[in-house]
């Protein structure tokens, strides 16, 4: 008997559990219940001696973070282009493809375990590229 009441008390945990918050079969909390990701803040932008441009930001400390994305657009073009071919786990990029004299934005999204990305950083950033043989400082 003691068995019975056990294995009803378990199930009807798992109810309570889904009813309450939203929990699945597992009772581990559905996906739409978690936590969103919180898009990357504190972007910055500099450029290297060589006229690479460097984009960072700062660290997401959620345990659901996979890595970032990080994307770059032609203002003039209008065409947005993912620039990481996997989440970098890094917070910074080294964008060594930049066109001399083209202006771009550059936003970067935290990505999760599960694949889903965050909404693009808030932080929208206009850089012009330099063309070759100017003199640059670095600035990082």
């Amino acid at each position: 008997m003691k068995a019975r009441l056990s294995a009803f008390a378990a199930i009807a945990l798992v109810g309570l559990c889904s009813l309450a918050i939203g929990c699945n079969s597992d009772g581990l909390t559905s996906s739409s219940n978690a936590a969103a990701l919180v898009a990357p803040q504190n972007v910055k932008v500099s450029q290297n001696a060589w006229g690479h441009v460097i984009v960072t930001w700062d660290r997401n400390t959620q345990s659901s973070l996979r890595g970032y994305n990080v994307y770059r657009m032609d203002v003039v073009e209008s065409s947005i282009q993912r620039l990481t071919g996997q989440p970098t786990e890094d917070n910074y990029y080294l964008d060594e493809a930049v066109v001399s004299k083209t202006r771009y934005e550059y936003r970067v999204t935290s990505v999760s375990t599960r694949g889903t990305e965050s909404a693009y950083s808030g932080t929208v950033i206009d850089v012009e590229a330099p063309k070759p043989g100017d003199k640059l400082r670095p600035n990082w």
